[in-house]
Parts: structure tokens; C-alpha cells; sequence
């Protein structure tokens, strides 16, 4: 995982020279910031940008297995803004972020999916090892 530390901050084209809170607030949706295509082993951190929707409830997290059609989800406290998930080893994903507010939940917005292919668990690389 990656820390960002900017001091000009673009998202989907619209650049702010220094971060402030208001920044957050054009967004209609949580934003994924995970870029990587593959991770090693098979959990799986999902860091996004908290959404600065009044009342805030919580997020929902949605992922399933790439030419799946069923969406498994969890569900994170309005104060968090990532969950690491325990997926299956040498699978692809897509992993997307809702959340909820006070009328209802954000859209499972396509252009905001992540999509990760989990790597090697430890187990296997023991028996390969022997």
C-alpha cells in the first residue's frame, strides 16, 4: 500500500492546490484510491476517500470475482475510509465503495471499480518449497 502526500490534489480532472475538506465534498460517490492490478497473497487493503455527505452512516463495500454476477458486501463504520479484505488466493476482482447516507446509498458507480488480481497464499508457497 502507498501513502499519498500532495500538496495539489486532481480527481476525474478537477485540481485543487492544497487539501481541504471542501475538496472532498463535489464527490458523489467514494473514491477507490487503489491503483495496483496485482497484490501478493490474498488480503486485499481497499483505501478510499470518505465522502463529506451529512448525515454520513457507513459504507458499504462490494467485491466479487470478475464474470461473477453476485456482489458480496460489508459494511464499515462511517468513520473509517479502508477495510482489508480476506479474498481467495490467484483470483481477479472487482471491488467497488457505497455510501450510506441519509437518503439512501450512492450508486455502485462503474468508472469508480477496482479491479485486483490476488496473488500466492503462504500455504502454497510452503509446499512448493518442500
Amino acid at each position: 500500500m502507498q501513502e499519498i502526500n500532495a500538496s495539489v490534489m486532481c480527481v476525474r480532472g478537477k485540481c485543487i492546490q492544497g487539501f481541504a475538506s471542501y475538496f472532498l465534498s463535489f464527490l458523489d460517490f467514494p473514491e477507490i484510491l487503489n491503483h495496483a492490478t496485482k497484490v501478493k497473497g490474498k488480503k486485499v487493503r481497499v483505501v478510499w476517500w470518505p465522502l463529506l455527505e451529512c448525515p454520513l452512516e457507513g459504507y458499504n463495500i462490494y467485491y466479487r470475482e470478475v464474470a461473477k454476477l453476485k456482489w458480496r458486501s460489508v459494511h464499515v463504520s462511517s468513520k473509517e475510509s479502508h477495510r482489508t479484505l480476506d479474498l481467495q488466493c490467484q483470483k481477479e476482482y472487482e471491488i467497488a465503495v457505497t455510501a450510506r447516507i441519509s437518503s439512501g446509498e450512492t450508486p455502485l458507480n462503474h468508472s469508480n471499480w477496482w479491479k485486483v488480481k490476488t496473488g500466492q497464499g503462504m500455504y502454497y508457497h510452503l509446499l512448493y518449497l518442500r
